[in-house]
């Protein structure tokens, strides 16, 4: 690039509305680093870490996809004395370069300037999000790529391209590589291509849209048939097994299993709590021990830390293996399908980052209804609203269906945020552009009567 050329464009850059986001945005997160909690962990952190171990030696663990213990593993091995120094600060740089592709996938959604930059800010500087950039969760990575996708596609919609396409559908092998839960966006991303091409006709991107997204679902296959030969789980992690056995117990759903002697012993157990009595049957015993004594003695201040780590072996004969059948038959019941609904209607109480559920319903419902009424005036899909609109419903499918109902709820539903973000901003924007319709036209009306009154 010649210097005259570079030269322009970071003048040009220093005077964009970016450039002055990018600058309120460090300085509001510098301030809040001036307050910030620490290093927020618990035995979640204590597996990501045993993970990391053996990473780098081809072994993969069952209950964790390697991207966040890649990270974790290379910055124990930069600082061994501080092993998760450069872990944090990397993921304070992503989520802060995220800044710069959800800026630029507003500005292709949200006609409003003014609007654009405040959404922006409000999404770089919004507190939980910036507690967790702190914290040795994989969700400061998680929400970025989110985030990167959203950008990715509305790329592809403004200027279909063949490298965009392949980039979208190997970026979705990426995300569940980082978090499980982006399984759902499989089915998503699926709909809205097969919805892409049936409407634009598009021959010319559907070959390689097409091998590109079979490779992503094989090589998804791929590291499910390596999980099944390294540790013996023919699935993504033995996470969604605990998410499952605990909806299983808060159901009541267990209680219709034929193994009278499983029953009593949940009965016995669960009121030390539904984690301890899953780890307990699952006889997750040594593999926790082990995770533990490779955890760094100085971070092992949680209390649910310890919780975990006094769980003693059972010796009834249930493990994870055996007890993975129970599951299926309670999951199948009536009681349980009775349980999933409720928690449908029960998220609409639920309070959390300043919201309620009912909240994120109503936003879903008008978001609907706008993107309805605009496909019908424009004959036209706004696929990159569509899309924040169906990446929402499916995170929000995957909590109803897998996640739990307890101190966890949190952090599984901080990702939907970016896109509540969105979906409350764009109908702000409706609103904005219909005022300023509304009023153009007055005015016409008025100048119209005016000409009239002179002639």
């Amino acid at each position: 690039m010649k210097i005259e050329t570079l030269t322009y464009k970071t003048k040009t850059f220093l005077k964009s509305d970016l450039f002055w986001v990018l600058i309120i945005s460090f300085t509001i997160r510098n301030l809040y680093h001036l307050v910030n909690p620490g290093m927020p962990q618990n035995a979640d952190s204590v597996t990501y870490h045993y993970a990391a171990q053996n990473i780098f030696k081809g072994a993969i663990d069952a209950s964790r996809t390697p991207i966040y213990p890649m990270l974790m593993r290379v910055s124990e091995l930069i600082t061994p004395a501080h092993p998760f120094k450069y872990l944090v600060a990397f993921q304070h740089l992503v989520s802060f370069l995220s800044i710069i592709p959800f800026y630029l996938f507003a500005k292709r959604v949200v006609k409003n300037r003014a609007i654009v930059n405040v959404l922006t800010v409000l999404y770089a500087c919004f507190p939980p999000l910036l507690f967790y950039n702190y914290a040795l969760f994989p969700e400061a990575i998680f929400i970025a790529s989110l985030v990167f996708t959203l950008y990715l596609f509305s790329g592809f919609v403004q200027t279909p391209t063949t490298g965009k396409a392949i980039a979208l559908n190997m970026f979705l092998f990426f995300m569940v590589m980082v978090k499980p839960v982006s399984l759902v966006f499989y089915g998503v991303i699926a709909f809205v291509w097969v919805l892409w091409f049936w409407t634009n006709r598009d021959a010319k991107h559907l070959k390689p849209v097409a091998i590109s997204f079979l490779a992503s679902v094989l090589l998804l296959a791929g590291y499910c048939g390596l999980n099944n030969i390294q540790n013996g789980y023919p699935g993504l992690t033995t996470i969604s097994h605990d998410n499952t056995f605990i909806n299983v117990i808060f159901s009541g759903a267990y209680r219709e299993l034929p193994d009278k002697d499983f029953i009593t012993t949940i009965d016995t157990v669960i009121h030390k709590g539904h984690y301890y009595t899953v780890f307990y049957l699952n006889n997750d015993h040594d593999r926790y021990q082990k995770g533990f004594a490779d955890y760094p003695l100085e971070y092992r201040h949680q209390h649910d830390m310890w919780g975990i780590y006094i769980i003693p072996p059972n010796e009834l004969g249930y493990t994870t293996e055996n007890i993975r059948p129970y599951l299926k038959t309670a999951a199948r019941t009536t009681t349980y399908a009775r349980y999933i609904l409720k928690k449908v209607f029960d998220f609409a109480s639920f309070r959390f980052f300043f919201i309620t559920g009912l909240t994120v319903y109503i936003l879903i419902l008008l978001d609907m209804v706008l993107i309805l009424r605009n496909t019908i005036k424009f004959k036209t899909i706004d696929y990159a609203r569509a899309l924040n609109l169906l990446m929402l419903l499916g995170l929000l499918l995957a909590f109803f269906v897998g996640g739990v109902n307890d101190g966890t709820r949190n952090r599984v539903l901080l990702p939907i945020i970016p896109f509540v973000m969105v979906q409350g901003t764009l109908l702000v924007d409706s609103l904005v552009l219909a005022m300023q319709k509304t009023l153009v036209q007055s005015r016409m009306q008025k100048h119209s009567k005016y000409d009239e009154k002179w002639k």
